[in-house]
């Protein structure tokens, strides 16, 4: 295990799911964590880890500017994970523009106002930006126009600011999932599948994958933390996608 003991972490979206893991992962590794979220229990949430919850909405400049203000107070700020996001569907023509600016706003302005407010911070300890992309940078189904361009947008501004902050001694690295199962999954796949179980359907997609199974959080976690950690120190610029083969093809019918 990476020791972050004396590290100090950000990290978005962190109610549940994802990030809620990676909190979790970090606090186990010695860090103290900053865990946000537009949650209004995040507080209570963090409590329960042993981390400081902040409600914060992404999207917000000033939500950002304040975030990063308490997290950096100490003297800096050591690692920023961007996770906070959201789902979206419709195609060009059925995507209303309302939809469109939500989800850019959420799922790339975030990250962008995030890394914004804590670049100061992270560049007075020589730190690192982890952002949370998705396979659907890579390969999608119908109907997800705005969520695969904020995507595909996330691994193109990780290398943007890996470039432009490594003279800092900022790295920037970006992870991208494959169907990793969070409440928010097995919810989704529930409703789309009501004749079955949901256990049934997650094993029937697993199955579909090189790896035999989907991911889990923990799985995600693990490589957030390498990632952010000392051995990870010559990894810059690049995304990395953990999902259980699916790029290879196999899994592309069940994303």
């Amino acid at each position: 295990m990476d020791d972050l003991t004396g590290r100090v972490a950000v990290v978005t979206g962190a109610a549940s799911g994802i990030g809620h893991g990676i909190a979790t992962r970090l606090l186990a590794a010695g860090a103290s964590v900053f865990a946000s979220d537009v949650n209004p229990d995040i507080g209570a949430i963090a409590e329960t880890l042993g981390a400081t919850g902040i409600v914060a909405d992404v999207s917000v400049d000033a939500d950002m500017q304040r975030l990063m203000a308490q997290a950096g107070a100490g003297g800096g700020i050591d690692i920023l994970v961007n996770n906070a996001g959201i789902g979206c569907r419709g195609t060009a023509e059925t995507l209303s523009e309302a939809e469109w600016t939500r989800t850019i706003d959420i799922d790339l302005k975030g990250m962008f106002l995030a890394a914004k407010h804590a670049i100061p911070f992270l560049r007075a300890r020589r730190g690192a930006i982890v952002n949370i992309g998705s396979i659907h940078a890579y390969l999608t189904r119908g109907e997800r126009v705005a969520y695969v361009a904020a995507k595909a947008g996330v691994v193109g501004m990780t290398r943007a600011m890996a470039l432009n902050h490594g003279a800092d001694g900022i790295r920037v690295n970006s992870v991208s999932p494959g169907p990793i199962e969070t409440p928010e999954l097995r919810e989704s796949w529930g409703r789309a599948f009501p004749e079955r179980t949901v256990d049934e359907t997650l094993a029937e997609l697993g199955r579909a994958l090189p790896s035999g199974r989907i991911g889990r959080v923990a799985d995600v976690a693990e490589l957030v933390a390498f990632l952010a950690g000392p051995h990870a120190g010559f990894i810059n610029g690049t995304d990395i996608l953990i999902d259980g083969g699916a790029h290879v093809g196999m899994g592309f019918g069940i994303l």
